[in-house]
Parts: structure tokens; C-alpha cells; sequence
């Protein structure tokens, strides 16, 4: 059995996985040459499905999985996003909003019943690929990244943890990890990353954001 895992985020791109294995992957950013390439990775699709097809494969194809519950990577939501957050800072109730467990939940529900649109959109884009009748589910976040490495990483035992800047609501969590079962232990909200210091630095700096 075959799964195709999609990323539309910063530096999109797809994987294969056959059985547990990864047996290809690319980025977007790779066959464009834009570095972290965003939206949805036709040309890593493509070059997948290009795969598939070589290898005899295709009949294998099952499933697709997505990449983050929600998805704001599209410039004008960003701007939209950072106002609303500016905003907040200013009256005073930022971090009890957006830098406590409680007030992420609310976001994340608010913001998963926006998710429609591009739930359809992606749905339409699998259609001109031919793939709209495998069975398509969405993943959390900050768990792809947790599995991404747990499941390379050869331990049947071990605490995993995601650290970036933001990913649906959070921008760490953490994951006892035992043979090939998941518990999340901790998280902390995106209101508290040390992603965005990093950023913040390297702006004033002179670096490109996200570069």
C-alpha cells in the first residue's frame, strides 16, 4: 500500500510512502527553483506521479494524507493574520487569546470551519489528476513533523518533539513515542515561539524573512 503525502505550506512538496517506507520525495521548490516555494506542489505531483508510474506502482496508490488542519500560507490571509494579531497586542489580550491553551482551541475551531474553501480547492485540483476518489485525510501540523521523525529515526521508544514557528496553533509539542503509537504530552502556543524571535533577529539584521 501506497500513501501520497501532500505539504502546501512554505517549501510545499509531496512524498510516497509504501508500507511505512519512504520510497520518494520532492520539493516544490526544487523543480521551480523558488526557494520555499508555497501553495499547492504541482510539479512535485507531477514528478510522483511520474514515479508511480515507472515503477508499476500506481495501482498501489491509496491514500492521500494533507498536511495542517489549518491553512493560512496564502499571502493576503497572512497580512490579514499579523493585523489581527498587531491588533490585539495593542488593546492588551494577545497572550490571553493567542498565548493560551484555551484561546487556541477557539481559534482552531473557528479557523477549521473557514478551512472549506480550500478543502474543495484541493479537491478540485485532485480531479484534473486524476486521484479525487482516494480517500483524503488531514493531519495535524506539528504531528507530520513529530511522525517525519519518530518513524526515520529507528527507535521503537523514544520522546519526540517539534519546535518552528507556527503550525495550526502551536509552535511546539511534544510526544512519548512507543512502538509506533503516539501520546502528545505537552504543547505551547504559536504566542510564545521562539520562531518568531529568530525571525524578528534575522530581519534586523538584513536577511530575507523566510529565507
Amino acid at each position: 500500500m501506497i500513501i501520497l503525502g501532500i505539504s502546501e505550506e512554505a517549501d510545499a512538496g509531496v512524498s510516497l510512502i509504501q508500507n511505512g517506507k519512504i520510497i520518494f520525495a520532492i520539493n516544490e521548490e526544487r523543480l521551480t527553483r523558488i526557494k520555499l516555494q508555497a501553495e499547492f506542489p504541482h510539479n512535485a505531483l507531477k514528478s510522483a506521479l511520474v514515479y508511480l508510474e515507472t515503477q508499476h506502482l500506481t495501482h498501489q496508490l491509496k491514500g492521500i494524507a494533507l498536511a495542517s488542519e489549518i491553512h493560512i500560507g496564502i499571502p493576503k490571509k497572512a497580512t490579514f493574520a499579523r493585523q489581527i494579531l498587531g491588533g490585539l497586542s495593542h488593546i492588551g489580550i494577545a497572550s490571553l487569546i493567542l498565548g493560551t491553551t484555551t484561546g487556541i482551541k477557539t481559534l482552531r475551531f473557528l479557523y477549521q470551519k473557514m478551512q472549506f474553501k480550500r478543502l474543495l480547492r484541493i479537491r478540485n485540483t485532485l480531479v484534473h489528476y486524476g486521484l479525487d476518489q482516494l480517500p483524503l485525510k488531514v493531519y495535524d501540523h506539528h504531528f507530520c513533523h513529530a511522525c517525519s521523525a519518530y518513524f526515520t529515526s529507528n527507535y521503537s521508544k523514544c520522546l519526540t518533539i517539534t519546535i518552528d514557528a507556527a503550525g495550526d496553533g502551536y509552535c511546539s509539542k511534544v510526544y512519548e513515542c512507543t512502538d509506533g503509537n503516539m501520546k502528545l504530552l505537552h504543547s505551547i502556543p504559536f504566542f510564545h515561539s521562539i520562531g518568531y524571535y529568530y525571525t524578528l533577529v534575522t530581519q534586523i539584521l538584513g536577511f530575507t524573512k523566510g529565507g
